[in-house]
């Protein structure tokens, strides 16, 4: 008798447990509530606006995954100028190292 009420549990566990893999197996739609198994905090080293979102709630994710991306479009805009006024410049830069290292002339 302390066998049966025991495996009690259980069996009630693994008939619960098996219509709904089967009804997932079949793409039926299920309603449950899943819990995670680690919940994790993540932040940015700066502020911004998301651009994209990478992952979906319930995802199974990796160490060094990318989750998400900030919107860039103004610091690319500054590299940009920096660029543009650096290859702008150089001429002059180097040609005023050369007049000052070839002695002024």
């Amino acid at each position: 008798m302390t066998t049966v009420r025991c495996m009690l549990p259980v069996i009630v566990g693994l008939l619960t447990f098996f219509p709904a893999r089967a009804l997932a197996a079949q793409g039926g739609e299920m309603d449950c509530i899943i819990e995670p198994k680690v919940t994790v905090a993540i932040s940015s080293s700066v502020e911004g606006l998301l651009e994209t979102v990478t992952v979906d709630r319930g995802d199974i994710v990796a160490e060094g995954q990318v989750l998400a991306a900030l919107e860039s479009s103004v610091e690319k805009a500054i590299v940009a100028v920096a660029r543009a006024r650096t290859q702008m410049e150089a001429p002059i830069k180097a040609a005023r190292c050369g007049w000052i290292l070839g002695g002024g002339s």
